[in-house]
């Protein structure tokens, strides 16, 4: 973790294999960072990394740190440090001969959607951003600390006439949407 004050990051690889996942298969493959939503690890998310990785992806399924407050900026620093372990000497042998480092994408499903578009601002070698119904919501979820919600939105937030960090992208996204939830119950701040 690069922030010292906090806790280590938890990660998993999930790599595409020929062999019932005993190696890793021939080839380079892109990069996929998965994190999770609010509360959860991206271990409730292992079914999609692995689904991933058979169709020729190497994922970086990361957990990062809990925190009731909003920690955006240190979690958007976090995934880009999981980036660069992942691309770097330190990381598994298995794995980093088997990256292609022109091509990396940040995933996520809510609040691991936001950081996804977080992180791709400011780190130009993500040029793919996939976020199952981010929340445009500005800080932690709106029950939680009412004020902060519509503080940096992701997309445009016409209540407060922000408009968002998605401005700041040169990667290509995809958003999947889903119902709205009770954590941001307010339309602006779920993805539309």
């Amino acid at each position: 973790n690069p922030d010292a004050s906090r806790s280590a990051l938890d990660a998993t690889f999930y790599a595409p294999s020929q062999d019932g996942g005993s190696t890793v298969a021939p080839g380079r493959f892109a990069l996929v960072i998965v994190m999770h939503g609010f509360g959860l690890t991206h271990q409730a998310y292992e079914g999609m990394s692995l689904h991933m990785a058979s169709h020729g992806f190497v994922v970086l399924g990361l957990t990062l740190p809990f925190s009731l407050t909003s920690a955006h900026d240190k979690n958007a620093d976090e995934a880009i440090a999981a980036i660069d372990f992942a691309l770097s000497e330190s990381a598994p042998e298995a794995l980093r001969m088997h990256i292609d480092a022109e091509k990396i994408a940040a995933a996520g499903h809510s609040l691991g959607g936001k950081i996804a578009f977080y992180a791709a601002a400011l780190d130009a070698r993500i040029d793919l951003v996939i976020a199952w119904d981010p929340s445009n919501a500005g800080g932690p979820p709106c029950f939680i600390d009412a004020m902060a919600c519509n503080g940096f939105p992701v997309a445009p937030n016409c209540l407060v006439m922000q408009p968002g960090i998605v401005q700041l992208l040169r990667a290509e996204t995809l958003v999947f949407r889903a119902a709205a939830d009770g954590a941001n119950p307010e339309p602006a701040h779920n993805a539309i």
